[in-house]
């Protein structure tokens, strides 16, 4: 019998094709296709005095509904740190431009979505620059939001205002979205390599996107907004960089020596913590045991999430990579600490949907769909119905 057992097995490796990369990462295009449809566009660079068919609304108009973690300590230009920060407004007339003073990485891009439909938006250079869309437009009321795809560690850029047809105006601020959920996570919740073909890889940041991370869709599934404060690399206690998430997670910008974040403004309703990957991954590349100090740090970390929201739902997330299938030291730490801090508005969830690399835009949507069920089915806000 074990002798026919191990002939059955050989004989279905033989007859199991060796899978590549690419293979592997098949049929996610649709998924981004259908998610994020972009239009055929171009933008006009402009970096000298605009013609007088525009004119310039700057970014300290109050017009502007701003999401995300972002540093106002200059109001006229705004940085956008974090990804899925968004600039939304309303405006009428027939031409939209965008100005920026991009941090030169060459890696910042933008969705702009205007009247429904995506535009990417690339920046490029380090001088304030007008993006000006080479498309006409209907001369009544447009809705634009600016989306920042990549992640805080790649680029930061100012965003000094908007160009709109000269006579025209700039009309009621937008509405805030009825629910906040804040993520605190690594590479996987900030979206990297999820629009990749291939093998991981940092060599076009096109293709890492915020917008198809399971974070932006649960936000947009729930009509909620996103504030995502995710490192790639990160960890709990520690880190494939200097950003450690447990350190960091009250700074402003993305680096153990930023400012604090001052937390004046609108409060989560909802804050999602998926971490713990880095610290198996990292580890194990450099053959170290688990961390000891993970479960009292991961329960710190929650403690101190309590006490700046108290009043917010905490979900501690785990999956969408491989190391919570790998590790029972980082699995039993979790429960650990969520047991220990016994409270009901605490919960935890692991996700079905998992890679053993990072998770492509496919795999993304199935995670949102499995967080949208489990805060529909678990989670309950005042006047607020699922």
């Amino acid at each position: 019998m074990r002798r026919l057992i191990m002939r059955t097995a050989v004989l279905v490796i033989l007859l199991c094709p060796v899978l590549t990369a690419q293979d592997i990462h098949t049929g996610f295009e649709e998924v981004v296709q259908r998610i994020q449809p972009l239009e055929k566009a171009e933008w006009k660079i402009v970096t000298e005095e605009l013609d007088d068919s525009l004119q310039f609304i700057r970014a300290d108009n109050n017009t502007f509904l701003y999401t995300g973690r972002i540093d106002f300590s200059d109001k006229t230009a705004p940085v956008l740190i974090w990804e899925g920060s968004t600039v939304r407004f309303n405006f009428t007339g027939e031409s939209l431009g965008l100005r920026f003073k991009p941090s030169g990485s060459n890696s910042a891009y933008y969705n702009v979505l205007l009247d429904g439909k995506i535009y990417l938006l690339h920046l490029e250079g380090t001088y304030e620059t007008d993006y000006i869309l080479q498309r006409k437009l209907g001369s009544g009321l447009h809705t634009c939001e600016v989306f920042k795809r990549n992640e805080a560690q790649s680029d930061t850029d100012s965003f000094l205002g908007a160009d709109i047809a000269a006579g025209s105006r700039m009309s009621a601020k937008p509405a805030q979205k009825s629910l906040l959920i804040e993520f605190y996570g690594d590479s996987i919740t900030a979206g990297a390599c999820n629009e990749i073909p291939g093998k991981d890889n940092y060599v076009d940041m096109v293709q890492h996107n915020c917008y198809t991370s399971y974070a932006a869709m649960t936000c947009r599934a729930l009509y909620a907004d996103l504030s995502d404060i995710s490192v790639g690399g990160t960890g709990v206690c520690v880190s494939w960089n200097e950003v450690i998430m447990s350190k960091c997670w009250k700074n402003l910008y993305c680096s153990p020596s930023s400012v604090l974040y001052d937390f004046d403004g609108r409060t989560p309703d909802i804050v999602v913590v998926n971490l713990g990957q880095n610290d198996f991954g990292w580890t194990q590349n450099e053959h170290l045991p688990f961390p000891d100090g993970f479960e009292s740090a991961y329960l710190n970390l929650l403690r101190e999430i309590r006490a700046q929201y108290p009043d917010a739902w905490i979900i501690s997330a785990t999956g969408g990579m491989s190391a919570v299938m790998q590790s029972r030291q980082l699995s039993a730490g979790i429960a650990h600490a969520v047991k220990a801090m016994n409270e009901p508005k605490v919960l935890s969830m692991k996700f079905r949907a998992y890679t053993y690399d990072h998770p492509r835009a496919d795999t993304h949507e199935r995670m949102a769909d499995e967080l949208e069920t489990f805060i529909k089915t678990n989670v309950t806000l005042p006047g607020r119905s699922w």
